[in-house]
């Protein structure tokens, strides 16, 4: 029964093909901009994180009166590594460019984004190296041998692959360094990095060390397994507020601003994406309207409500409009306004009648609500009928 309501469907649509291409196209348009928007929500909303336990990861900034989410200054870092207790290590970061040579076969110059970072960074997002190994602490120490971590990207584009990439001295900002290791490619904090150098080589350079300067840095943080993020922030916001009391010149108004990972990436664009998200929600709602009314105009199919004679042949046809709807929209709501299961309440006036129709009934063009949900309903009917039968 169902392959035959599928059949006549489609031969009825054949035979309407001005109607059928524009009820395509105008789904098209509704179903298309809603698979693009939404593939964006979900890449940036719904997927987690590709580390382990997303969760429990953490961005921490300083919070001033004047900058909600300011860069943190190397010695309260240190201070707030070792005294809190809510997280199981913090990492320091921070990324900008770089000038790359020394790469591969051919040895061309490359501009390429570099990221400092502690040599707990990788260890915190729980993601160890692809190839070589990590950062150990002794290579985030001022006069330590110069190292660098390589992007599986970058290894894959300059070094083809090769496993001898380790030992092998590259140049970065005029520093030649030891390739150490390979970061997979899951990696993307900070985003599309290429090369990783020890941030602590900047403690050389005595600014650093002033408490009052912030150079941009960020935290990485990763929760204690039972311990919530109020709590831990809570618990560096103490140290914060002891932190102003010894450093009043420096620290005073300074307070902790904690964001799960995720959260702190999207938080600035989160409720524009989700508004993009209704109106285009909106848009395939006018598409499934503006069919359903197409459905409604002259030359399709109506029957008149008063003739006992043919109810059978508009028992038997109702479902079956119900299924051209389906077959048009592929089941995403668009409807023949007025197709209501085994009943067909077409709107009649014949005093009213601006020109002839079938059996003298003409329809109403405006889009009913009632007639979409009697649709969506009709196909429901159906289909449990015919799964039962």
């Amino acid at each position: 029964m169902l392959l035959q309501d599928l059949r006549y469907a489609l031969r009825m649509l054949a035979k309407q093909p001005a109607f059928t291409a524009i009820a395509v196209l105008t789904l098209a348009l509704g179903i298309g901009t809603n698979t693009a928007i939404f593939s964006v929500v979900n890449a940036l909303l719904l997927q987690p994180l590709p580390y382990p336990h997303p969760e429990q990861l953490v961005r921490v900034r300083e919070r001033t009166p004047v900058f909600p989410s300011g860069s943190v200054s190397y010695p309260n870092y240190l201070d707030w590594r070792a005294n809190q207790r809510g997280f199981t290590d913090l990492a320091l970061y921070r990324w900008g460019d770089a000038n790359l040579s020394g790469t591969g076969v051919d040895n061309e110059p490359e501009h390429v984004v570099a990221a400092r970072v502690t040599f707990n960074f990788l260890s915190i997002l729980g993601v160890p190296p692809l190839l070589g190994r990590d950062f150990r602490e002794s290579d985030d120490l001022p006069g330590s041998r110069k190292v660098v971590l390589i992007s599986e990207a970058l290894w894959k584009a300059r070094f083809g692959n090769s496993a001898g990439v380790i030992g092998q001295q590259i140049t970065v900002d005029g520093v030649p360094r030891e390739v150490i290791g390979v970061v997979p490619s899951q990696v993307q904090i900070p985003r599309r990095t290429q090369v990783y150098v020890p941030l602590g080589e900047l403690r050389a350079d005595k600014n650093i060390l002033n408490r009052g300067n912030h150079q941009g840095f960020s935290v990485l943080a990763r929760l204690k397994s039972g311990v919530t993020l109020a709590q831990a922030t809570a618990d560096l916001n103490n140290i914060a507020a002891e932190l102003e009391r010894r450093y009043p010149d420096n620290n005073t108004g300074r307070r902790i601003e904690a964001l799960i990972y995720l959260e702190s990436m999207v938080k600035d664009y989160k409720h524009g994406v989700a508004l993009l998200l209704a109106a285009v929600g909106c848009v395939l709602l006018i598409a499934c309207a503006n069919v359903a009314n197409l459905q409604g105009g002259p030359g399709s199919e109506s029957y008149p409500l008063g003739d006992a004679s043919i109810g059978r042949e508009r028992d038997s046809r109702s479902p079956r409009r119900c299924r051209r709807s389906a077959v048009c929209s592929v089941g995403l709501g668009c409807d023949q306004s007025n197709c209501s299961g085994k009943r067909c309440t077409l709107p009649r006036n014949p005093s009213r009648s601006s020109g002839p129709g079938v059996h003298g009934c003409n329809r109403d063009r405006r889009w009913n609500a009632r007639g979409t949900l009697a649709s969506i309903a009709c196909l429901a009917q159906r289909v449990v009928h015919i799964s039962f039968a």
